[in-house]
């Protein structure tokens, strides 16, 4: 890869942006000699034990063609830190990476037979590619962070998981254009996913690259929000294809292929790859949904702020249930809150809201209520106005008697057990 330039260059620019949002997000600079200080229990190899008992190390007396060909490819990247490379017998198509705990280890990559017996020499190419990238952008890293703040991954923030959940996917990006460096043939690289997709080997079909990218084109073509399986670790392949196709026809790549003395950064990729990352971001992808988001954004403003001040809790427990829509939820609200300024307009969205949801489906209302009740008592206080705000809504709008709606309130100071601020 020549000295002049590193394998950074190739990284996806919203990977690396966001990367460095999550790291702010949860404190890592400021945390990292602590966790340091607590590898001590880390410092056996664990997993190198682990594949060493169970699998087989690919060494250049055992397994010289597949020991050359990692090495060859970790040449590629011009990546100079050790890296041991393992076969484990399972026959599902899979490889993974593992991050050294200090500089003593080696980096591990895993194989599984499955993958081996099926994949072509230069297929085998682009996962020990991809498996490397992981290794060089260190991922793991921001992964072990995550585990240690968050044990269990379901009691982590909902805004927190989506920005992870979209990360993961965008750092499968990063690591297949590293997988295409080190296998330059889009043809080998595409039809990795096409084994993925069909569990087939290609002596079972008539494999056409061209083809192929036409079916990829046709998919993409029709895509919906809904079809992007957000809450799937791995873009769909679809999108994965697509991606890899940009790359291998970019000015950023072609620069490194000619051997460019300086490879800068390339905006025409940047802007293709933006139209595609929409496709992994979290939308209402239904009117139900689209109006769901417009009423907890509206709804949430107005109740929070009838005392005019929106407390921190209040904005916290708003933006969680926008999460639920959006991947962005603090940019939702300011958006909608600077095209719609005035209070009226507000409101009539907010009621307009309400109605479409009823309309939609009547047992809305018992969300809507307890959504009103959660925003009432985010700030652990309560107003006389918040509870007209919403007795209000619950008489006037949701249908519910003037008697039932106080059970139901007082039912939920119960059921959150509510703690007043001292």
């Amino acid at each position: 890869m020549g000295n002049h330039q590193t394998v950074d260059i190739f990284r996806f620019d919203q990977e690396r942006q966001l990367t460095e949002r999550i790291r702010k997000m949860l404190f890592a600079d400021l945390l990292a000699p602590i966790l340091e200080k607590c590898k001590y229990a880390e410092e056996k190899d664990y997993w190198r034990s682990i594949y060493e008992g169970r699998g087989l190390r690919l060494t250049s007396q055992l397994a010289p063609k597949l020991h050359q060909m990692c090495n060859e490819v970790k040449e590629t990247l011009d990546f100079k830190e050790p890296v041991e490379f393992f076969v484990t017998n399972d026959p599902s198509v899979n490889a993974v990476s593992i991050l050294r705990k200090n500089d003593q280890n080696s980096h591990l990559i895993v194989f599984n037979s499955g993958l081996i017996e099926k994949f072509f020499d230069n297929e085998l190419r682009f996962v020990i590619g991809h498996e490397l990238a992981h290794v060089i952008y260190r991922t793991a890293d921001l992964r072990r962070l995550i585990f240690n703040l968050y044990p269990d991954f379901n009691l982590m923030p909902l805004p927190i998981i989506n920005l992870i959940r979209l990360w993961d996917k965008f750092a499968e990006i990063s690591a297949d254009r590293l997988g295409f460096i080190a296998a330059p043939d889009l043809e080998n690289c595409v039809s990795n996913f096409f084994k993925l997709s069909s569990g087939l080997n290609l002596d079972r079909v008539n494999f056409n690259l061209e083809e192929y990218l036409k079916e990829v084109d046709n998919i993409l073509e029709k895509y919906t929000e809904a079809d992007a399986l957000f809450h799937e670790s791995h873009p769909t392949n679809p999108i994965r294809v697509k991606a890899i196709q940009y790359f291998s026809e970019s000015e950023l790549y072609r620069a490194y292929r000619d051997g460019t003395k300086e490879v800068k950064e390339d905006l025409s990729l940047n802007e293709k790859m933006d139209k595609l990352v929409k496709l992994l971001e979290l939308h209402p992808d239904n009117e139900q949904d689209h109006h769901r988001l417009l009423l907890i954004a509206t709804g949430g403003f107005l109740l929070a702020g009838i005392d005019e001040e929106i407390t921190p809790d209040e904005e916290e427990k708003i933006l969680t249930y926008l999460s639920n829509y959006t991947i962005y939820p603090r940019f939702y609200l300011k958006s909608l809150l600077q095209k719609v300024k005035a209070h009226d307009d507000i409101i009539a969205l907010f009621m307009g809201s309400i109605k479409k949801l009823m309309e939609i489906d009547p047992s809305e209302k018992e969300l809507i209520f307890n959504y009103l009740c959660e925003v009432a008592l985010a700030d652990r206080q309560l107003t006389q106005t918040e509870i007209d705000f919403i007795m209000n809504i619950a008489i006037n709008l949701l249908g519910f008697h003037e008697i039932e709606t106080s059970r139901r309130f007082l039912d939920h100071l119960k059921v959150r057990q509510f703690r007043p601020r001292f």
